[in-house]
């Protein structure tokens, strides 16, 4: 019969990260030195990705990447920062969940 933390103890042994879920913070946690109790859940480290992406409401200057733009009901979505005459949105998203959005006016554009 294999360890209930088998798959996990592996991945610890070569290098990965392991978290252990705390009952008392109520949240996953990270661990150096994991005991492998097997009362405990355990799990690698999950990687986190972070994006940006820049939503535009109106004013929008045409540019040789329309193809990457992504139309909404707000505006328009796009990856990177444009120059456009009315205020532009910046939101960044960790593990595609929004953390932050920043208004950016006029004068925030000019070093793009």
């Amino acid at each position: 019969m294999k360890h209930k933390h088998c798959e996990t103890i592996k991945a610890w042994a070569d290098g990965a990260e392991i978290e252990y879920y705390s009952l008392l913070d109520n949240a996953w946690l990270t661990t150096k030195y994991p005991s492998w109790d097997c009362c405990n859940e355990y799990r690698v480290k999950p990687k986190v990705k972070v994006t940006v992406k820049y939503l535009f409401t109106e004013n929008l200057e045409p540019s040789k990447h329309s193809s990457d733009l992504e139309f909404t009901n707000e505006g328009v979505l796009w990856d990177e920062p444009m120059l456009s005459t009315g205020p532009m949105v910046k939101i960044t998203y960790r593990n595609n969940e929004v953390t932050a959005v920043e208004l950016l006016k006029g004068d925030q554009q000019e070093d793009i």
